[in-house]
């Protein structure tokens, strides 16, 4: 069976928690599921049982990452966004914002980025500098930062 409005033109989709997103062929996103902090990105926190778009997110996006509670977007121009659930700094805006329901940049990260990855409330990505940059939850030292103090702005992780 063919997810509502998806029979054709998905490259790409990505399950996080309670929610999916899918990349279309011309490189805009859509949503569903559970929304409860935003992590939809239509600007609301309502859950939908049907894709919907991603009102600043219709092209320009060339990989979509669904995480625990909250998403991020790595646009064809290289750069990070992330939106939904931000309370342990995962959204790498520079808040512990708890709801954010719609994207915004990851500081610094706003070109030159080549690889995007979610952990749990925890966002990673690999520049076109060979950096490794991670953000977010750490209490286990899952950011390789050498600690486990959970930071909200990208940070580079030791030995890269």
């Amino acid at each position: 069976m063919d997810v509502a409005g998806l029979g054709t033109g998905i490259t790409a989709v990505s399950a996080g928690c309670w929610h999916v997103l899918a990349l279309t062929s011309t490189g805009g996103v859509k949503a569903w599921g559970g929304n409860q902090s935003g992590e939809l990105g239509d600007g609301t926190t309502t859950d939908r049982w049907t894709p919907v778009d991603v009102p600043s997110l219709t092209s320009g996006v060339a990989k979509v990452v669904a995480t625990n509670y909250f998403s991020q977007a790595l646009t064809a121009a290289g750069g990070a966004k992330a939106w939904g659930y931000g309370g342990f700094g995962n959204l790498g805006d520079g808040t512990y914002s708890t709801s954010c329901p719609a994207p915004v940049d990851v500081q610094g990260l706003t070109t030159g980025v080549i690889d995007l990855a979610g952990g749990y409330y925890s966002g990673h990505a690999i520049t076109a500098a060979a950096a490794y940059k991670a953000w977010g939850f750490n209490q286990y030292g899952a950011l390789g930062t050498g600690n486990t103090i959970s930071v909200n702005t990208p940070t580079d992780m030791v030995g890269f």
